[in-house]
């Protein structure tokens, strides 16, 4: 074998620096074309707790489209592969009312929360003081005209209609001014529009409130890793963590973290556990491959970088991937 068939060190860490890999990478990446878009949906209660086995229908007249499918422990399904239109998404879950709303996907793919209403006899069963269930206070607290707000923020936060979502979310906090989740929500949006100083404003006061509310520890984690301060990140998620030990987003941002600090082996760890959902995101698979690169395992990075093309074939550094997967294999040796 010779040399020019053997990656050294240097030659992988070159390789994953090649990658580009933004450490907040929230859908904040040039426009993919239609062919290659997708609808992220994570489906939960009003209290922000995942709802399990949620059926979901996607459909779209103009194509003739009609999928289904069912929500994992986390309440996340993807529809994937889909071209740019008009889609109307369905879903239903037994305890809860149906929900039904449109979907603008045209030049990006889109992370859908929808928040779903209990029926009415399972509210009155809900509301029991025997509940042992671990949510916010103050969401259990807030009046039904302060949740429905919230639920009309969380939905429009998911077709990427921020001004509306600010607008709701502040009405559910003017109709009850210790609403948590509603805080954090504006703060996550706030992030997603990049206007930071507006998104740790809103964490400090969601956490202020409740300080164990898992959407503001995540939050201030996510704000954090995109500062890249990322000591300060690791306190607010490994305490999220600890609430939420198999959420893949909270995984996913210790990844992050560990990768920023230089700690490759603690973020192969989380980046695993957060690419076991099902489907996982294709942010997983290209942090998980840079991590693998670093740690001079090139062999085992290939099959996270082309589980990365196959989510997403057009996205935003899908050609530098194409790029390392041709470096590697062109090392190797026949």
């Amino acid at each position: 074998m010779t040399m020019s068939h053997v990656l050294d060190r240097r030659s992988t860490a070159w390789l994953a620096s090649a990658l580009l890999i933004c450490f907040l990478s929230n859908g904040q990446g040039k426009a993919q074309p239609s062919y290659s878009l997708y609808i992220d949906a994570t489906i939960v209660d009003e209290a922000g707790r995942p709802v399990f086995q949620a059926n979901l229908t996607l459909e779209n007249l103009t194509y003739n489209l009609r999928r289904s499918g069912f929500t994992n422990n986390e309440g996340r399904f993807s529809f994937e592969r889909l071209r740019g239109g008009a889609y109307t998404l369905r879903v239903a879950a037994s305890g809860f009312e149906d929900h039904s709303e449109t979907i603008e996907l045209f030049d990006d793919p889109r992370q859908v929360r929808i928040v779903l209403s209990r029926t009415e006899g399972e509210k009155s069963q809900q509301g029991t003081p025997s509940g042992q269930a671990v949510v916010a206070a103050s969401t259990l607290r807030a009046p039904a005209k302060a949740r429905k707000e919230y639920e009309r923020a969380a939905q429009a936060q998911g077709r990427a209609d921020y001004p509306m979502a600010h607008e709701h979310a502040d009405k559910a906090i003017k109709v009850y001014p210790e609403f948590a989740d509603a805080y954090a929500l504006n703060g996550l949006v706030y992030l997603q529009e990049q206007k930071l100083d507006l998104a740790q404003a809103a964490f400090e006061k969601a956490l202020s409130i409740e300080p164990q509310l898992p959407e503001g520890l995540l939050g201030f984690g996510r704000l954090r890793n995109y500062q890249s301060r990322f000591a300060d990140a690791e306190g607010y998620l490994l305490q999220a963590a600890k609430g939420s030990p198999g959420a893949w987003e909270i995984n996913c941002e210790l990844g992050r973290t560990y990768l920023g600090l230089g700690k490759n082996a603690e973020a192969e760890r989380y980046l695993r556990q957060a690419r076991a959902v099902d489907p996982p995101s294709p942010s997983v698979h290209l942090l998980l491959a840079q991590v693998l690169l670093l740690l001079d395992r090139p062999l085992e990075a290939l099959p996270e970088m082309e589980a990365y093309l196959r989510l997403a074939p057009e996205g935003p550094t899908a050609d530098r991937v194409r790029d390392v997967i041709r470096r590697i294999r062109a090392s190797q040796p026949g």
